[in-house]
Formats: C-alpha cells, sequence, structure tokens
C-alpha cells in the first residue's frame, strides 16, 4: 500500500494436524499476520557555518503521497509543528513544519515518487537554500533507501537521508577613493536597519570588510543604509547607501 514496504518472505508449514509453524506472528486462531512497515526519511535542517541543526527555518514537502496518513504519524505536540499544506483547490498535497534543534522523521512516504523540499523561510541571518528533489525505495528487506537528486549530474544519488543546508548571508564593503582602484583607511563606516538603528560599525583599515548574519529579503523591513560618518583626511563624507540582500 501507499507510504508502506514490502514485506520480506514468510516461511510457514503445517503440522498434520493443521497447526500453523512459522518465524511471523501467529494468531490464536491461526492466522499468520503479514506486518507492513511504514517508509521512513530523516529531514534535517543544517547550519553550513557548524554543521548542527538550524532551528527557525520553515520547510515543506510537496508530492504524491496518503498525507492523512502521514500527518497521523507525528505525536500530538511534535516541536516540529507539522502541518498540511493544500493546493490552490484546497486539496492536501504535502506537509510543512518548522525546523529545530533536531531531525524530524517523516513515515508514510510513497516509493518511487518525487518529493520537493523546499525552504519558505530562513532563519534571521540565513540565506534560503535551493529546493531539493528526493525520493525513497524499498530495500526489498525491511528498509527505506533516499535518493537524492544531484543537478549536476542529473542522477539520484542514494544517501542516509534529506539534509538541507543555510549558510549565513555575507556582503563584502570596499572603501576606496573615486576612481576606485585604491583601499582607504581612516573612515568610519556604519550599517543601520530599517529603524535607523546601528547594525554593526567599524573604522576602513585599507582591506575589504566583511559582514555576515544580516537578514535577506526583499520587503522594505530587510533594508540596510551604509552610512559614512567620518572621511578619510582630505576626503568627503559619502551619501547613504541603501542596500539588501536578495533570498539567495
Amino acid at each position: 500500500p501507499k507510504g508502506y514496504l514490502v514485506v520480506t518472505d514468510t516461511v510457514f508449514e503445517l503440522d498434520k494436524y493443521g497447526k500453523v509453524t512459522t518465524t511471523a506472528e501467529v494468531t490464536t486462531s491461526g492466522v499468520i499476520l503479514l506486518k507492513d512497515a511504514l517508509t521512513t526519511v530523516d529531514i534535517s535542517k543544517k547550519s553550513a557555518a557548524n554543521g548542527e541543526e538550524l532551528p527557525g527555518a520553515t520547510l515543506k514537502i510537496t508530492g504524491e503521497a496518503d498525507w492523512t496518513n502521514v500527518l497521523a504519524q507525528f505525536a500530538a505536540g511534535d516541536a516540529h509543528q507539522v502541518q498540511a499544506v493544500t493546493d490552490a483547490g484546497g486539496t492536501v498535497n504535502g506537509i510543512q513544519w518548522t525546523s529545530t534543534d533536531k531531525i524530524l522523521t517523516v513515515k508514510g512516504l510513497s516509493t518511487n515518487v518525487t518529493y520537493v523540499m523546499e525552504e519558505t523561510g530562513a532563519p534571521d541571518g540565513y540565506c534560503y537554500s535551493e529546493n531539493i528533489r528526493f525520493r525513497l525505495k524499498d530495500d526489498q528487506n525491511g528498509g527505506t533507501i533516499t535518493e537524492i537528486y544531484n543537478t549536476v549530474t542529473g542522477t539520484y544519488v542514494p544517501l542516509s537521508g534529506v539534509v538541507m543546508q543555510d549558510r549565513l548571508s555575507e556582503v563584502s564593503i570596499s572603501k576606496v577613493d573615486v576612481t576606485g582602484h585604491e583601499e582607504l583607511s581612516g573612515a568610519h563606516i556604519q550599517i543601520l536597519d530599517e529603524n535607523n538603528d546601528i547594525v554593526t560599525e567599524w573604522d576602513s583599515d585599507g582591506t575589504v570588510h566583511t559582514v555576515t548574519g544580516l537578514v535577506v529579503g526583499t520587503d522594505t523591513a530587510k533594508r540596510y543604509k551604509l552610512r559614512e560618518t567620518v572621511a578619510p583626511k582630505g576626503y568627503l563624507v559619502v551619501t547613504d547607501t541603501v542596500f539588501e540582500l536578495d533570498k539567495y
């Protein structure tokens, strides 16, 4: 059935009185039980900076499955807050959740179906990850094989689970003269947020300065001002520069 693995072969025999002998489970009335296990896949959201689980990302998986059964496998009060995803017509076509410091185990996805994992919201200071396509296979021995689509080779590669990594946002600031060739020392530079609060500040030292962890996005709440408050000797203070970082 959808979301289940094929059960391994069961050997049995009947003695001369019709009693069943088998390694499988048998009811008191002599019925042999074939128990199908659910498919399982571990979903991990990690920080590329330290390889640890990254809380606060909103994620979803879409594709063909018995989503009612998939959702039923999550315990009430699960910290990931797994919910149904619906299409424009109101049909459930996936699940969504918020990452925590623990791996999410999803049970009951179908085998031989392509699923898409998408990040719909990155934690503050991190860039969004590209979508991951994956599928599950039955190893014919009671286990689940997870295969990830490699966009470079165009093939599916077996891995132990689905791992999506977010990297910290990064922007490099260069203080140069009007020719654009000479790095200048002695300027005091600030980055301000939409409330004109100082996010970070530094004095230029003749090298490129890199800032990490700014919030990405394209709405007005995620735009920054680059402000020079003190110019190097012999130079004028430059006017503010407004910038933003896209989701990637």
